[in-house]
């Protein structure tokens, strides 16, 4: 009678288990309850509905081969679920536990539907019959072998379920990106507008506030935001720039002529009428060659890689302005969010953007120290802000310490003895750029 009643109902306490397991997931935060009831929704429950489904009979299969079988179809099944998923959106806890539980659901009604036409007598015997050993003793040692099978496949693919049921967060980042700059203009009148359209898409596993601040040459115009995105959200809108004064512009006095041949040097040195508004680390335009200005002497400009093409005499040499977009992200500090700390890190400064939301004044202070540097040890740098800063006013602070690919950037934020905000950052802030020539 065990072995009838338990086939009879079996179906039915698969899917209360599988949603069991969700609201567990979704109220609980229980590790050990999560393995244990995680570990056959995973590796054994999707594989008995298909069994169930496709071979009604007990005549189909022998319990053993049954056992086995679904547990071998249930880590395909959600291994082909994880691949399906990483593909069409991504790998995350409720998509699976969400699809499984469909899988599960739509196959136990087909396995209850073909199981109804079978003769009662016929129907498979349950994993719990089996696990209870109510087949008679004659099936001992089968139901044994079925249980160390069943020990050995869940061992083997433990991994795979824990991964899937209590997943690591992976690497937190945000996209930051400029949609056409191939079709930019390469050159704008001062005063003109220059439209561009950027996205932000958070992946930093948390909801996050930011702003787009966007500089010409060393000037920093209004900000476009605050943008406040959650986990895996998109925004895209237009941003404009107005360079307000031309670039830089003299002409060649000698034309350059570079050398033909294998193992020609390029020419590095250039006379213009006149280098006084040019300094190094300009990027300029000779004719149609963007080149990098490495030094000036006197109306000799050194260039960095060296200029690859002919100019002849009087061609212009025009200084490229930089717009650049710097993403900064936005957060409260302090007690209940006194303070509002926007930060953007790059490769050789941080910029801070420290909003004072108290009541009453107060002082801040930064401190950044740099490890992982070009040649030498740690760095220290500091700034400290007005020491009555009132509510509403915003201190932006600029550390600039030596440039290195490889930085890692420690930031404390200290309102007197009190610290408001510290943390690692070891990768440079999203940043994007475009060269214009202004006339």
């Amino acid at each position: 009678m065990m072995a009838r009643a338990a086939a009879r109902y079996e179906l039915l306490l698969i899917n209360l288990w599988s949603l069991v397991l969700i609201l567990i997931v979704s109220l609980v935060d229980a590790w050990p309850a999560r393995v244990v009831l995680g570990l056959p929704f995973l590796l054994f429950f999707p594989g008995y509905v298909l069994v169930a489904s496709l071979l009604p009979r007990r005549s189909d299969l022998e319990a053993g081969e049954r056992l086995a079988l679904s547990v071998g179809l249930s880590v395909i099944i959600t291994s082909g679920m994880g691949l399906i998923l990483s593909v069409a959106w991504e790998i995350r806890l409720y998509p699976i536990l969400v699809g499984l539980t469909a899988f599960v659901a739509v196959l136990s009604v087909v396995g209850w539907y073909r199981r109804r036409k079978v003769a009662e007598e016929d129907w498979p015997v349950s994993i719990l019959s089996l696990l209870l050993g109510d087949r008679g003793p004659h099936n001992v040692l089968e139901s044994i072998l079925s249980v160390l099978l069943v020990l050995a496949v869940v061992g083997g693919g433990a991994t795979l379920a824990y991964a899937v049921v209590n997943p690591r967060a992976g690497e937190a980042f945000t996209e930051f990106y400029l949609l056409g700059a191939e079709d930019l203009p390469g050159e704008l009148a001062a005063g003109e507008h220059l439209t561009v359209t950027m996205g932000i898409v958070n992946h930093e596993r948390e909801v996050m506030t930011y702003t787009i601040e966007p500089l010409m040459g060393q000037y920093s115009l209004p900000p476009i935001g605050p943008i406040a995105l959650g986990d895996g959200e998109k925004w895209e809108g237009e941003v404009t720039v107005v360079p307000a004064q031309p670039s830089a512009r003299t002409r060649l006095t000698e034309p350059v002529a570079v050398p033909v041949g294998e193992g020609a040097a390029p020419v590095t040195a250039l006379k213009v009428e006149s280098a006084l508004a040019l300094e190094a680390g300009d990027r300029i335009l000779i004719g149609e060659e963007v080149a990098l200005v490495q030094s000036i002497e006197g109306n000799t400009v050194m260039l960095e890689a060296g200029a690859r093409a002919d100019h002849p005499s009087g061609e212009g040499v025009v200084e490229l302005q930089r717009a650049e977009f710097r993403l900064f992200e936005n957060r409260g500090v302090g007690d209940g969010g006194a303070t509002s700390l926007g930060l953007w890190v790059g490769k050789d400064r941080l910029c801070a953007r420290v909003r004072h939301e108290g009541p009453d004044p107060a002082g801040y202070q930064i401190d950044v120290r740099v490890s992982g540097g070009q040649g030498g040890g740690p760095v220290a740098v500091s700034a400290t802000g007005p020491a009555d800063q009132p509510a509403g006013e915003v201190w932006a602070p600029e550390l600039v310490y030596p440039f290195s690919e490889m930085n890692e950037v420690r930031l404390t934020l200290h309102s007197g003895d009190q610290v408001l905000y510290e943390a690692s950052e070891p990768a440079p802030y999203p940043s994007v750029y475009v060269w214009l020539a202004v006339t």
